[in-house]
């Protein structure tokens, strides 16, 4: 899951262009893409899906439409949606939240996992910040001091954690 979280850097990269099996097409968020290959479609409905619901601009709707690919598609968040799935909790969630405000967590998910990417650039530097905000527990500082990447993962796999569960609570996976 982790891999997933991280990819979101690829994707940022990538723009709107999704390359699958050595072919590459070119999405357009307006649908006239001309040929589109069958997954690069489940990115394009979902990325246009959160444009409507969340207002996000092409490129965040594309990231996050990736991001949502990619998760459907790795193993340890199937196992993550099987144990989320039929839980109370999940259940109310997906009652009380709009879609609109379902689109819009997913958005600021990914976006937070982006602003997390860059902080982490300078490994000392985020740790200090992130200490300083209160984000990082009293009795953990240290160790992540001394292991700044410990911290960047921890923190990724949360935010990823908040993803999967908004997207499944909202019916995106």
């Amino acid at each position: 899951t982790l891999a997933i979280a991280l990819g979101i850097v690829e994707s940022q990269q990538r723009q709107t262009a999704i390359t699958h099996d050595r072919e590459q097409t070119t999405v357009n968020i307006n649908g006239d893409s001309g040929h589109v290959h069958q997954n690069s479609q489940f990115v394009l409905d979902a990325a246009m899906k959160l444009l409507a619901a969340s207002g996000a601009d092409e490129q965040t709707a594309i990231n996050v439409a990736t991001m949502l690919e990619r998760a459907k598609t790795d193993p340890e968040t199937s196992l993550l949606l099987r144990r989320l799935k039929g839980q109370d909790a999940l259940t109310a969630l997906s009652k009380d939240t709009t879609d609109q405000q379902f689109a819009k967590q997913l958005v600021q998910t990914v976006q937070e996992m982006e602003m997390t990417e860059r902080l982490f650039k300078d490994p000392t530097r985020a740790v200090e910040e992130m200490k300083k905000d209160g984000m990082v527990a009293p009795d953990k500082i240290k160790m992540y001091e001394k292991n700044p990447q410990a911290l960047q993962e921890s923190t990724l796999q949360s935010l990823y954690f908040t993803f999967v569960t908004a997207a499944a609570a909202g019916g995106y996976l």
